[in-house]
């Protein structure tokens, strides 16, 4: 029973040295769909402070390693082992050559990954039986050819809807390891997104009865790019200010309510729990280390029916997706329809709750504001009568 491999940035080497030799690359290609299609050999392939070894056919060197990292203590908190420039100099080395056979090895294999990974995500707690199961996701993520069309049309896809499965604690780890990342490596992975969400938006056949939010390689890509989106908070300049809750009654203050419109108290979106979670929020963070509107994506918004996506907002379903519990998606018209619509419904819910009190008390209450103003005074009387009304 042939046990799977892992991979180090030296074996890889010596290995396409020798295939190029050989004047055959069948042993990297075979070797790299093993590796790539097995969740166990790549969350070990491309570790730091690795022993010197080739490629191992044996589980037994796994289970050795794993006891020395153990014994040496290296894993942190945030902190992933997986060595980034290790990984980028293998596939700079493996596109190298222009052979199609490694293209599709790496592409089938991250097709045959990434179900594994989502129910092992989804209904074994693969990432609380061993953090490191973040190593592989950094290994996909480091793929130079991510937004090729081969990638975007099923491979990328089912890889969002797998990662999309990370518990908070795992995004938030991912967030603060790519917060470490560079400008022009961070956007590079914010643009391999949104190609997807743009090309799967462009190609799809989207109608009122068929929405952009029943796609799951969109909502997949969105839960996704809030991971980077949270990196590139944290990667800026953020005020240093209070980061618990905010008080309730300063809620109710701001947005009339805390609660619900059928009297329950709204949850934190997901974006907020991840927030929460690294320890920053966004409305501290005066200069992000990508602007906003890089995350913003106009196919989408343009597709994007607004009164149905907040009336899945209002419902809070977990079986219906809503762009608002990601706003750094949609763009500020998209947010402006938005609020017209809550305002809307807040309007007609004090007028259903001022009539309702009128019939409990007895009494006419008018459900309208009137000001009477000066025609050449209007703004300084218009104040003068509303503070006078509150």
């Amino acid at each position: 029973d042939r046990k799977p491999k892992f991979l180090t940035e030296k074996a890889l080497q010596e290995m396409l040295d020798s295939c190029e030799k050989g004047g055959s690359f069948s042993p990297v290609i075979r070797t790299l769909g093993e590796v790539f299609s097995s969740v166990e050999a790549l969350k070990h392939s491309f570790c730091k402070d690795r022993p010197e070894a080739q490629v191992s056919d044996s589980s037994t060197e796994i289970e050795k390693h794993d006891r020395e990292l153990s014994e040496k203590e290296i894993h942190k908190e945030d902190e992933l082992t997986v060595d980034v420039e290790a990984v980028r100099r293998s596939y700079a080395a493996l596109f190298r050559h222009n052979n199609s056979g490694i293209e599709n090895a790496l592409l089938n294999g991250l097709i045959s990954l990434s179900p594994n990974v989502e129910l092992e995500l989804r209904y074994h707690c693969a990432y609380q039986q061993d953090p490191r199961y973040l190593n592989l996701f950094v290994v996909i993520l480091e793929n130079p050819n991510l937004h090729s069309p081969e990638y975007l049309e099923n491979a990328l896809p089912l890889f969002c809807r797998a990662m999309s499965q990370l518990p908070i604690k795992a995004q938030a780890r991912l967030a603060r390891f790519f917060s470490g990342y560079s400008t022009e490596r961070l956007r590079g992975l914010v643009e391999t997104i949104q190609q997807l969400v743009t090309f799967k938006v462009l190609s799809g056949s989207f109608s009122r009865l068929h929405l952009v939010n029943d796609e799951s390689a969109i909502t997949s890509a969105a839960k996704v790019l809030s991971i980077f989106y949270i990196a590139s908070i944290l990667a800026g300049e953020v005020e240093l200010g209070d980061t618990d809750e905010p008080d309730v009654s300063l809620q109710r203050r701001r947005h009339g309510s805390s609660e619900s419109d059928d009297g329950q108290e709204r949850k934190p979106t997901p974006l907020q729990v991840l927030e929460k979670e690294v320890g920053v929020r966004v409305i501290n963070c005066r200069c992000p280390l990508l602007p906003f509107t890089d995350f913003h994506n106009e196919p989408l918004n343009e597709q994007l029916e607004v009164d149905k996506d907040y009336t899945y907002y209002k419902s809070q379903l977990e079986d219906r997706f809503s762009f608002l519990n990601y706003p750094f998606i949609l763009t500020p018209a998209t947010k402006s329809l938005a609020l017209y619509y809550d305002n809307r419904v807040r309007m007609f819910s004090e007028r259903r709750m001022t009539v309702l009190y009128s019939l409990v008390q007895g009494q006419v209450v008018q459900p309208y504001l009137k000001l009477r103003v000066r025609r050449d005074h209007i703004i300084d009387d218009a104040l003068v009568r509303v503070s006078n009304s509150l």
